[in-house]
């Protein structure tokens, strides 16, 4: 759930707007009220607010200018400009700060409810967006051995790729080796033994990995694989 803060230097508005919004259906789930930027700012420094709805008028710091400290503190905040129609030419510097939307005055409350349930929407969607983002790059970092040495053992398989295709895959795994750089190979073979383990493979290749890298890692880069035999 989120965090909205009301910010005006009437305490009858703050209170008026955090009384008479249901904001719970709109996804928040805290509420917070300033009369001053100054004050404002001090709640953005101590809590996460993702919702920051200020009036553009006010003593000692503006609107404006509360926006614009609010995203040096929190860049992803977002930013709900009241004005009224005699501070127009305030209201077009808010343009640079990519204000997220203009509400006019006297505030319409239905129209603050879908404002804000709007940019709720737009935080939550974000936030899944950068947690599936995470989630994919943890799996593909889990699985980056399993697929370079997929790639190796289809390179000495036979099955060659264009030079383009290779190259993007190569830089996709991040492995150490561009189309065209001169390389060496060597393989180990496993003599057949019975009894032994997958487990037991995986550390025999693990320890073969990790001896290579003790001796040649200072003068080659690595890239190392089982092939279908």
């Amino acid at each position: 759930m989120l965090d909205v803060l009301i910010v005006d230097d009437h305490p009858d508005q703050v209170a008026s707007m955090l009384r008479t919004i249901d904001w719970a259906s709109c996804g928040i789930a805290g509420t917070h009220g300033a009369y001053s930027g100054k004050e404002a700012l001090e709640i953005v420094r101590r809590q996460t607010i993702h919702l920051l709805i200020t009036d553009i008028r006010m003593p000692g710091m503006t609107g404006i200018e509360l926006i614009e400290e609010a995203r040096r503190l929190s860049p992803k905040i977002r930013c709900v400009l009241i004005s009224g129609y005699s501070d127009f030419e305030y209201a077009k510097q808010a343009v640079n700060l990519n204000t997220s939307r203009y509400l006019m005055k006297p505030v319409d409350y239905d129209e603050m409810r879908d404002t804000v349930a709007a940019l709720a929407r737009e935080v939550l969607e974000e936030a899944d967006t950068a947690a599936a983002y995470r989630k994919n790059m943890h799996t593909l970092r889990a699985h980056l051995p399993a697929f370079r040495s997929s790639l190796l053992a289809q390179l000495l398989a036979g099955r060659p790729l264009p030079r383009q295709l290779l190259a993007g895959k190569l830089a996709d795994l991040d492995i150490p080796f561009r189309t065209g750089d001169p390389c060496f190979m060597f393989a180990i073979l496993l003599s057949p033994e019975e009894g032994r383990s997958a487990y037991d493979e995986f550390l025999f290749e693990y320890g073969i990995v990790n001896i290579a890298e003790e001796m040649m890692g200072s003068r080659f880069a690595l890239w190392h694989g089982k092939d279908d035999e």
